[in-house]
């Protein structure tokens, strides 16, 4: 969990300028790694418990707390509780949207179980990754915009301390 949210700073630091691929260690070096894990592991334990209702609640909750991650790739210090309600308000009403992105990489990713991984490795998932990426950062922005958070939450990937 640690390396998924700093792999999410270095793509959303990529957006910006080049980053170095140091920064996937970016929460070990900053000492965030407990606190991390903390807050992912919370959100591991509310997809399971929607999962256990069905199926959809399940993908539902996937989806609804998606951006964590994210949260945490920008501000590895911010409450757990915060975190969740946050990704929370910033997905209300994009489910749906969300979930149409990852069916359009589903022939990407048949590519990839016929090409052995090769096609995943090189090009799909670094795709996915930065397509995600902007996903986040346009709903980052809408949620700046309506008020549902403030700079001091998100400070932004632009910033000296990315590394």
């Amino acid at each position: 969990n640690p390396v998924r949210v700093s792999s999410k700073r270095f793509f959303m630091y990529n957006r910006i300028r080049r980053a170095d691929a140091g920064m996937i260690l970016y929460v070990f070096r900053n000492h965030y790694t407990v606190h991390v894990t903390r807050v992912m592991f919370i959100r591991w334990v509310k997809i399971v418990a929607g999962s256990l209702l069905f199926v959809v609640p399940g993908v539902i909750r996937h989806y609804e707390y998606s951006l964590v991650p994210y949260i945490l790739a920008e501000n590895p210090e911010i409450d757990s509780k915060r975190a969740l309600e946050l990704s929370s308000a910033m997905t209300d009403g994009e489910k749906m949207k969300m979930f149409k992105l990852d069916l359009s990489f589903l022939l990407w990713e048949a590519a990839s179980a016929v090409t052995l991984g090769m096609v995943s490795a090189f090009y799909v998932l670094p795709y996915k990754e930065f397509t995600k990426a902007e996903l986040y950062h346009v709903l980052r922005e809408n949620a700046l915009e309506n008020r549902l958070c403030d700079y001091k939450e998100l400070p932004g990937f632009d910033t000296d301390l990315a590394v």
